[in-house]
């Protein structure tokens, strides 16, 4: 009697507690909404300009006898490549958070992202890729990466693999 009291607790419970809901995932638009109100693209534009920049400089360097209507042709099309990269790489996180984010904790970020410490905290990161950032990635990552690269040369000398000359000394 009991065993028959419980399966029929069980059943009523299972019942009238219903399906488990579903991972409330967030449309594509919402997720887009969130990651414009992030400022993620605010600072990936920039990025990418400099990218841009880098190469078109680099090239220039390298190939001085292209002509201008050359280097039109690169410009297009390196901004038509760099666009394609972020749109690729923010339909990536877009998937990416849908998966682990609800709608109403997107709402939630949302929210946050309008609020005026956010819209604060984002112009003081722009300043700051602006004014500090470059400088380091142009100056320190260099010169942070010739001592690393000497780390590993003295260390493979040292370890016996490299000689002397092999390693530049």
């Amino acid at each position: 009697m009991q065993r028959k009291i419980f399966s029929i607790t069980l059943l009523l419970t299972l019942v009238l507690a219903g399906p488990a809901p579903a991972f409330d995932k967030p449309s594509e638009q919402h997720m887009m909404e969130m990651l414009k109100m992030s400022g993620a693209m605010d600072v990936l534009m920039p990025m990418m300009d400099q990218l841009v920049t880098s190469i078109e400089t680099d090239l220039r360097k390298r190939q001085p006898n292209l002509s201008e209507e050359a280097y039109t042709v690169i410009t297009s099309e390196l901004r038509t490549g760099t666009n394609q990269m972020i749109k690729e790489l923010l339909i990536h996180q877009m998937n990416y958070f849908s998966e682990h984010l609800t709608s109403q904790e997107v709402d939630e970020l949302i929210t946050m992202y309008s609020s005026p410490v956010w819209k604060k905290h984002m112009a003081v990161n722009k300043q700051y890729v602006q004014e500090e950032y470059t400088q380091l990635i142009q100056t320190h990552v260099p010169e942070m990466t010739r001592k690393m690269m000497k780390n590993i040369f003295d260390r493979l000398t040292a370890e016996g693999y490299l000689n002397d000359t092999e390693a530049g000394n």
